[in-house]
C-alpha cells in the first residue's frame, strides 16, 4: 500500500505538467503580433511621414534615429526571437522579454515626452501592450530552469557590477539635479520625462538584478537578461541619436 501510495504521489506531477499544462516561454502570439504591428506602424510612419512630429528640429531628430534603429534593428530581431520562443527556446524568450522591454520603456518617451500627433493611439497600444506582453512572458517563464541557470552561472559578481555601474551614474547625475532643483530652484537641462523613467524604472530594476543576482536567485537572473538587452538595444540607440543629431547640427557632440 505504501508503494502504491508513492508511485501516486510521483505520478501526479507528471499528470500536471502534461500537453494541458505546457509552459510557453512567450507572451501570447495575438498580442506578439499586436505590439509589432504598432511598433512597425509607429517607427515606419516616423521615419516615412516625419513632418507628423510636431516637435522641435533637434527632438525631431531624435525621433527619426530612434524610428530608424528600431525599424532595422529591434524589430527584425523581435520577429526571430518571437518564433524561436514560440517553439520552445527559452532563451529566445528571455531576450524577447528584453526587447518587448525596450518597446515599453522606449515608446513611454514618445507617449509622455513629445507632442501631440497621429501617432498617439499607437504610442499609447505599444507601452500598454509591451508591459502586458512582458509581464504574461515573465509569469511564464520555467523557473527552475532559471534557477538552475542562475547556479550554474560562473562570475556573476561582474554582471552585478555592470547593472550596478548602469545604475549608480543616473543616481548621481539625475537625482543630483532633481536636488539641485529642490535646494536653489534651478531646472534640469533635459526634459522631465528622462528622469521619470530613468529614475522608476532603471535605476530600481538595474539595482534590483545585481543584488538579487548576486545572490544567484531565479529573479536575479531573469532581471539581469532583461537590463542587459534593454542597456544594449537602448544604448545603441542613443550612440545613432548622437552621430545624427551631431551630423544635422542639431545639437552638440555628447560625450
Amino acid at each position: 500500500m505504501e508503494t502504491l501510495t508513492k508511485h501516486s504521489a510521483e505520478r501526479i506531477p507528471q499528470r500536471i505538467a502534461g500537453p494541458a499544462a505546457r509552459v510557453s516561454y512567450g507572451a501570447p502570439l495575438w498580442l506578439l503580433v499586436l505590439v509589432f504591428g504598432l511598433a512597425v506602424l509607429a517607427a515606419g510612419g516616423g521615419l516615412l511621414f516625419p513632418h507628423l512630429y510636431r516637435d522641435s528640429a533637434m527632438i525631431r531628430g531624435a525621433w527619426l534615429a530612434n524610428d530608424l534603429v528600431t525599424a532595422l534593428l529591434i524589430l527584425p530581431l523581435m520577429a526571430w526571437a518571437a518564433y524561436r520562443a514560440q517553439h520552445g527556446s527559452r532563451r529566445a524568450g528571455i531576450f524577447l522579454l528584453g526587447l518587448l522591454l525596450y518597446l515599453f520603456y522606449n515608446y513611454a518617451f514618445y507617449l509622455f515626452g513629445s507632442e501631440f500627433n497621429v501617432f498617439f493611439l499607437a504610442y499609447t497600444g505599444l507601452v500598454a501592450g509591451s508591459f502586458y506582453a512582458l509581464a504574461i512572458g515573465m509569469l511564464r517563464q520555467d523557473w527552475g530552469w532559471l534557477q538552475a541557470r542562475a547556479r550554474r552561472l560562473p562570475r556573476v559578481g561582474w554582471v552585478s557590477a555592470f547593472l550596478a555601474f548602469i545604475a549608480l551614474p543616473l543616481i548621481l547625475v539625475e537625482g543630483g539635479a532633481v536636488v539641485k532643483y529642490v535646494i536653489n530652484g534651478r531646472l534640469p537641462e533635459v526634459p522631465t520625462v528622462i528622469y521619470a523613467l530613468d529614475l522608476s524604472i532603471v535605476v530600481p530594476a538595474s539595482l534590483l538584478a545585481a543584488v538579487l543576482l548576486g545572490k544567484r536567485r531565479a529573479w536575479g537572473y531573469l532581471l539581469a537578461a532583461l537590463m542587459s538587452i534593454k542597456a544594449l538595444t537602448y544604448g545603441l540607440v542613443l550612440v545613432v541619436m548622437t552621430l545624427y543629431l551631431h551630423a544635422a547640427g542639431l545639437a552638440e557632440w555628447d560625450g
